[in-house]
């Protein structure tokens, strides 16, 4: 049953609840949470959408400033928590005014399940660890029960030694003419350090939280780079949670560090430019990996190999990746990503051209739903209906290609390209009064 009241306590304050998926996500911070979770309190009403101002949110919130309740608003929007609508409204007077609404976006849960899977996962780890820790100084104390405590007064002040577990091995780092000495992993050092691994009196496997902080200097590195064109601090305990991500990079993706280190370089040579990734995070770094490598060849440079066996991801685990709706998922595979592999007769060949095409589909998906936020109010939207639906558009964009194209180029797949706008001139045809199906504007004008 729907709630239509606000629950509020003894004391005339709404009662809050934080749901998980913004608790523990690293992308906003803890106060951005509470904001969210006053938010779905307001927001349970009968109109369904919150509209306090934000002068409003900032007395509950310690007296925060209504410029900093307005950031974290537009944090939480653009991480996909909430979506606002403006609508102007005229008063008694005539004048006429902006009035903001709140809504909660019902896809949050499902976007940010990894979230919760990659907070469990740390959980998990730390839980090990500290088990082992509690295990070993339990040994300990049964073995010297009764005996007389000495301390080696010698060794005072000196940092504690380090075991290191046969399979503890991190992976080596080139050093780059980019990372400074903070970040800079010796490998002679870590071969020296290493050298007795085949030891059989340390066997056990490393956690995640100790494999993570091997890939911290590569964190650190871009952590320098997005700050220093960003606006924005990286706590650590934010580029802990990156290292995670650069650690999935490596060890799922298959994706070397000095691959990484590489395409990072010429990142922070190029960020800004014309067709080069945005990335803020770790987890877009992930995610556009194979972009940021095309956008490297295009530059005219070449793609570090991997000096181990190099797994490309498959089409299927990198629509995954984006898409966590099962129906979702299949569609666009099935209805995008299949006929624009008919268009360039791979037939399961050619692997990493397949990822390749999979992440351009997506980010063409990406920038119709970004314009189309942008341009499109509500209403225009429904109207619209099947014409403006962004998987259903791309699907009948490759078919509009395979129409007069032999293995087109994969630059067609871009919002900006003219053959896109050819396109949407068609499509804009098969509404009654001809809108474009991004911006909604009429070609009859």
């Amino acid at each position: 049953m729907r709630r239509t009241k606000t629950h509020i306590n003894p004391y005339g304050l709404p009662n809050i609840v934080i749901p998980a998926e913004a608790l523990f996500n690293e992308e906003i911070s803890t106060k951005e949470a509470v904001l969210f979770g006053l938010i779905m309190n307001l927001s349970y009403n009968e109109r369904g959408y919150c509209w306090a101002s934000n002068e409003y949110f900032g007395k509950h919130l310690g007296n925060s400033r209504a410029e900093t309740i307005s950031r974290m608003i537009s944090n939480l929007q653009r991480n996909g928590y909430i979506r606002i609508e403006q609508e102007t409204i005229r008063g008694r007077n005539g004048i006429s005014k902006q009035v903001r609404k709140i809504f909660i976006d019902p896809e949050y849960t499902v976007r940010h399940q990894e979230t919760l899977v990659q907070f469990m996962a740390k959980l998990r780890g730390e839980t090990q660890e500290n088990d082992e820790k509690e295990e070993k100084e339990g040994l300990i104390n049964r073995s010297n029960e009764g005996a007389p405590r000495m301390i080696n007064r010698s060794n005072e002040g000196a940092p504690p030694l380090i075991k290191r577990s046969r399979h503890c091995t991190p992976p080596l780092i080139k050093r780059s003419r980019n990372i400074d000495n903070n970040n800079y992993i010796d490998n002679k050092k870590i071969n020296k350090s290493i050298g007795e691994k085949n030891s059989v009196e340390n066997k056990s496997k490393p956690t995640i939280k100790e494999r993570n902080s091997w890939y911290l200097p590569l964190v650190n590195k871009l952590a320098d780079i997005v700050t220093s064109h960003k606006n924005v601090k990286i706590n650590q305990q934010k580029k802990h949670a990156w290292s995670n991500e650069v650690r999935k990079l490596v060890e799922d993706d298959g994706v070397s560090t000095e691959r990484i280190e590489h395409a990072l370089d010429w990142y922070q040579d190029n960020i800004g430019g014309q067709y080069v990734p945005v990335i803020e995070s770790a987890s877009s770094l992930r995610n556009k990996f194979i972009n940021l490598e095309e956008a490297v060849k295009r530059d005219g440079g070449s793609v570090k190999s991997s000096s181990s066996n190099k797994k490309v991801p498959t089409p299927k685990r990198i629509i995954a990746q984006y898409k966590k709706d099962k129906i979702s998922r299949d569609y666009f595979f099935k209805n995008c990503f299949e006929p624009a592999r008919q268009l360039y007769n791979l037939n399961g060949e050619k692997r990493e051209f397949s990822a390749e095409l999979a992440e351009t589909l997506l980010d063409l998906e990406e920038q119709i739903k970004s314009r189309q936020k942008k341009h499109l109010d509500q209403d225009t939207r429904k109207a619209l209906a099947e014409i403006a639906e962004p998987e259903r558009m791309i699907s009948r964009y490759i078919d509009f290609i395979g129409r007069w194209a032999d293995n087109p180029s994969l630059k067609l797949f871009d919002i900006k390209h003219d053959q896109f706008s050819k396109f949407r001139r068609e499509e804009a045809k098969n509404d009654g009064i001809q809108r474009d199906p991004i911006t909604g504007n009429s070609y009859l004008r």
